[in-house]
């Protein structure tokens, strides 16, 4: 997906934009996770910053002279402490930040690969009716799990439940190490 973002935003920047939107609209979506996405409006002549909301994220456009990462180092400072809070960015600078910050931060590469589990899991969730997910935050796992609803054979809705699975999981790691030392 980057690849293609990055093709498509040197002919059509917008498009690439909506197409961004999209994609982490529908990974929030599935999530049920708060999502901010910041443009870098630092060159940008005039530029007053803008917040608006897209379907189910909220979109930030920074204000001339203010850089992205300024915005979400500010931002990081303000709710990080209140708030389970995770950046995504490879920027090594706004990475130190956020752990000062007490926040998760995490590689746009990483993060990258994830959205690709979450869009293919809601693929298969419309292709065949229904998908899983699992998922780590914060050192707690989650399952994430997509049913389509059909009447009359078309498909009317979809459903998404989110189950925490740590302490399942935990139960099932140990019930294995204590198997393996018993055998």
């Amino acid at each position: 997906a980057w690849e293609g973002l990055k093709a498509l935003a040197a002919v059509d920047l917008e498009g690439a934009r909506i197409q961004l939107m999209d994609l982490l609209s529908n990974y929030a979506g599935y999530t049920g996770c708060e999502l901010i996405l910041v443009f870098d409006a630092y060159r940008v002549r005039d530029g007053r910053g803008e917040r608006s909301d897209y379907h189910n994220i909220h979109v930030v456009y920074t204000k001339e002279g203010e850089t992205g990462d300024q915005y979400i180092e500010r931002l990081t400072h303000e709710i990080g402490k209140n708030d389970a809070v995770r950046v995504v960015t490879s920027d090594a600078l706004i990475q130190l930040s956020a752990l000062r910050a007490g926040v998760l931060r995490i590689s746009a590469r990483e993060f990258h690969e994830e959205l690709a589990r979450v869009s293919r899991a809601i693929a298969d969730a419309v292709k065949n009716g229904h998908s899983e997910v699992r998922s780590e935050r914060g050192g707690r796992a989650y399952q994430f799990d997509l049913s389509r609803i059909e009447s009359g054979g078309e498909t009317v809705g979809a459903v998404l439940l989110a189950f925490a699975v740590t302490d399942q999981e935990y139960a099932e790691r140990s019930r294995r190490e204590f198997t393996a030392n018993v055998s």
